[in-house]
């Protein structure tokens, strides 16, 4: 009766064990561009249908396919916390925060980031889209739009982290336009 749960135990620990790795999109190791005078308030990042899932956006041709990514979270959050962490980084200040918040000030800066494409695609990865800068009572400070690209292999990991290389790419320099 003990080999009996002996075998079960190990077969239920090995089955449960099973290899699998999870994204959580790394943040950009990036030195200090400036300082942020007032508040900044970062909107959740924008971003296309197709990342509302743990997959990844592959094309090859004509042909478009999604590979599983295992994100540990959404995409939009993993992309707006490493947003948050590299502008408090780059702008060597804690007054980074999630907007909207209670936010009675009218000095600050809310930023907007909108990706419309974060792809692999024969190759490379794009990350293509656009940031809005704009002061707390709504007048329009600097604005851009982007499309960056990289070579990249196929391999999962590599594709997610070269796209959040890019991704931090964009980051920096909305942090530099802030600290203007």
């Amino acid at each position: 009766m003990r080999v009996i749960y002996l075998f079960l135990s190990l077969f239920i620990l090995a089955g449960c064990s099973s290899r699998s790795s999870e994204y959580l999109l790394p943040t950009a190791d990036v030195g200090i561009v400036g300082s942020a005078k007032y508040p900044v308030g970062l909107k959740e990042v924008e971003v296309p249908g197709y990342l509302n899932s743990d997959k990844v956006l592959f094309q090859k041709g004509a042909k478009l396919y999604k590979v599983d990514a295992n994100f540990a979270t959404t995409p939009s959050k993993l992309l707006t916390h490493n947003a948050i962490v590299a502008l408090k980084k780059s702008l060597n200040t804690p007054n980074i925060q999630l907007y909207p918040w209670d936010f009675k000030s009218s000095r600050g800066v809310i930023v907007t980031i909108k990706l419309d494409d974060f792809i692999f695609k024969d190759g490379f990865v794009h990350v293509r889209g656009s940031y809005y800068i704009k002061s707390a009572t709504g007048k329009l400070l600097s604005e851009k739009n982007f499309d960056l690209q990289k070579h990249s292999s196929e391999d999962v990991g590599s594709v997610v982290a070269n796209l959040s290389k890019l991704f931090n790419q964009v980051v920096v320099e909305v942090a530099q336009k802030i600290a203007r």
